[in-house]
């Protein structure tokens, strides 16, 4: 079976030139889904931005406003838009999984069917690979 929604969608990030006679250790990690994490390419307005290429990853906890939890930026268009696609993939992915969770957990616990709710197609094709292949070739 598929490892729980939550499990998969973690995104960690490390020192560049970590010490040689250390274990790499995470400085930092953003859970996609518990975090209601959205992903966008940003306008280069940011004068902090190294690079007209980058991503904004915005998180939530469904009370305040989006915030900029992360921005990732990239040395080229090829490089930020395959990761754009790899991220939206694992939260498009997720949140299927955990609609599907939910719509069946809600029809368990009643007496009778509450009629007919639509359950969707989990891990139906990666647009990832398709893009990533149109991307570097």
């Amino acid at each position: 079976p598929p490892p729980p929604a939550s499990a998969a969608m973690r995104l960690c990030y490390y020192a560049l030139n970590p010490p040689p006679d250390c274990a790499p250790v995470a400085r930092g990690t953003l859970n996609l889904l518990p975090e209601r994490a959205t992903i966008s390419a940003t306008h280069f307005t940011d004068t902090a931005q190294p690079t007209p290429f980058a991503l904004s990853i915005k998180t939530t906890d469904g009370i305040a406003p989006e915030s900029t939890k992360w921005k990732l930026c990239f040395d080229d268009r090829r490089s930020q838009m395959a990761w754009l696609v790899a991220l939206t993939d694992a939260v498009v992915d997720g949140s299927v999984r955990e609609y599907n969770r939910l719509t069946l957990a809600a029809e368990a616990d009643k007496w009778e069917p509450g009629g007919f709710h639509r359950l969707y197609e989990e891990g139906e094709g990666s647009m990832f690979d398709l893009v990533r292949d149109a991307l570097l070739t």
